[in-house]
């Protein structure tokens, strides 16, 4: 028997599932930060509307200790108590949650075979760029039966109403904006009304925290859970890596095809300082006490990045802050005031210490500016974070080499190298997939010299990566550096927070590298 608030339209069950290969330290699995603000987004359109809205992240809440962690007993036992009471199933579509995504469907379905699934997601996005593209018909995956697409807060309230919907079910959703849903009636897949791109973030109502468990999320380790709130004060981004699958994200359907990495597509918009700030302050006021900027590019218009912090200090905020960006633009005027406000750590897509593949990149910045950007954040005493990619097409030995050596020469704090991907969507996908180098149905390929994608075998350039983690965190010039930050931060709290989470990282690297 369900149970629905006598003035709700109906319960809702929105589900972020774990990813396939969780991180682990020490052993242990680390949780994220903070909560997914996609489906919390949408959760708050849909109480808005008169719904009852449950949200889970199995990615924080209950997680397998074996990887990959496929959904497991844990995980069954808490979700079937929830699908007892619920009407509709949401469940966000990432291509690092494939197998857990599939094990969740499967799992609804031996215990509620009737229950209406909707996906959404980066992958729902892909897939029907990848339809239009191809002019083939669109595909959802077994027991799904709607794909939401793109940026969703506009619309979903219409697709959960549909849902909803016995008699006349088809029709509602056939007026739908932005899906792709499987006739109950034919079985076939069909299309809805023409996507339409959703302009001004500034009308969204803030993510409502209380609908999710923050006791769930950690930073590093610390003791207090919850602590940590995430929030985006803009959206994509302007720039156009070739390695980037954001073109491809932005939804096309048969009514609005538009080529990959065409320049119009790119929907970079941005919330202004003051609606940002309001938020900033309801988080602060909340309680919370890190502020984690998850924009794809927080720093791309220097003058908005001047205009917050400044609102930060006059009003009195006290949150240490982390942020996303590039290394440029780069001025000390700007970084003296991320300090003053109290941003602690800044993440950058460093990628490569070479600008010949900083070009093929297209990344549009140089090594010089790179080396800039890294030395003001230290002189400010900001921590740093540097993402590198190993793999591009013309990168020898000695390209990787002078890679791992930028990183360790520049004032970097923690760096993550990986192996260069070939997704669906990206530039680089693309163009291999018309040399023939990569099939229609690859969406993932890693850089492999067996596949005429670069200079070395994907086992080659993972034991690069691996080598390159241990060089960059064994060095006493770098444990030097975390105590001298920590002696002069002005959040030494905090500041002690990250230097322990980068040594723990550095220790589990130890290990790895020396086959424990």
């Amino acid at each position: 028997m369900k149970t629905l608030d006598q003035d709700s339209k109906g319960n809702i069950l929105l589900i972020f599932p774990d990813i396939d290969r969780p991180t682990k330290v020490f052993g242990v699995r680390a949780r994220p930060y903070g909560p997914p603000l996609g489906i919390l987004y949408l959760a708050t359109e849909l109480t808005h509307a008169g719904y009852s809205v449950k949200v889970i992240d199995f990615s924080a809440e209950t997680y397998s200790e074996i990887p990959p962690a496929p959904f497991n007993k844990a995980g069954a036992d808490v979700l079937r108590p929830l699908l007892a009471d619920t009407d509709v199933v949401g469940i966000t579509a990432l291509s690092y949650s494939r197998n857990n995504f599939h094990e969740l469907i499967s799992e609804i379905h031996q215990f509620r075979p009737d229950l209406p699934i909707m996906i959404g997601g980066p992958d729902c996005n892909i897939e029907a760029s990848f339809a239009s593209m191809t002019g083939s018909a669109p595909s959802l995956p077994d027991g799904v039966d709607v794909m939401v697409l793109g940026e969703a807060e506009h619309t979903i309230v219409s697709v959960v109403d549909a849902l909803m919907t016995e008699r006349g079910r088809e029709e509602k959703l056939a007026r739908c904006a932005g899906v792709i849903f499987r006739d109950r009636l034919t079985g076939k897949v069909r299309w809805g009304q023409p996507y339409q791109d959703f302009s001004d973030p500034e009308i969204l109502s803030p993510p409502d925290f209380n609908l999710i468990d923050l006791k769930a999320y950690t930073l590093f380790g610390l003791t207090k859970r919850g602590v940590t709130a995430p929030i985006i004060t803009s959206r994509d981004c302007p720039h156009r890596c070739t390695f980037c699958t954001r073109a491809a994200q932005r939804p096309r359907t048969r009514h609005s095809f538009i080529a990959l990495n065409s320049i119009a597509n790119s929907k970079y918009r941005e919330r202004g300082a003051e609606n940002v700030l309001d938020e900033i302050q309801r988080l602060a006021d909340a309680g919370f006490q890190v502020l984690y900027i998850v924009d794809d590019n927080f720093m791309v218009n220097e003058k908005r990045v001047h205009a917050i912090m400044d609102g930060i200090i006059k009003r009195g905020v006290k949150m240490a802050i982390l942020a996303q960006g590039r290394v440029n633009p780069c001025s000390e005027a700007l970084y003296q005031k991320m300090k003053a406000a109290g941003v602690q750590l800044l993440s950058y897509g460093l990628e490569s210490g070479n600008q010949d593949v900083l070009d093929f990149y297209r990344k549009g910045t140089t090594i010089e500016q790179a080396q800039r950007a890294l030395e003001l954040a230290d002189r400010c005493g900001i921590f740093t974070h540097g993402n590198f990619i190993l793999g591009a097409p013309m990168e020898t030995k000695e390209h990787i080499e002078r890679t791992m050596r930028f990183a360790r020469e520049l004032p970097l704090d923690a760096a993550f190298f990986s192996v260069l991907n070939y997704t669906y969507g990206s530039e680089i996908w693309d163009v291999a997939h018309r040399k023939g180098l990569i099939k229609v149905y690859e969406s993932d390929v890693y850089a492999d010299k067996k596949r005429g994608l670069g200079q070395f075998s994907t086992q080659e350039l993972e034991q690069f990566c691996q080598k390159a983690h241990y060089r960059f965190y064994f060095r006493p010039k770098l444990w030097a550096r975390y105590l001298a930050k920590m002696l002069r931060s002005n959040n030494k709290e905090f500041s002690k927070l990250l230097a322990r989470g980068f040594l723990r990282f550095s220790a589990d690297v130890f290990v790895k590298y020396n086959g424990g």
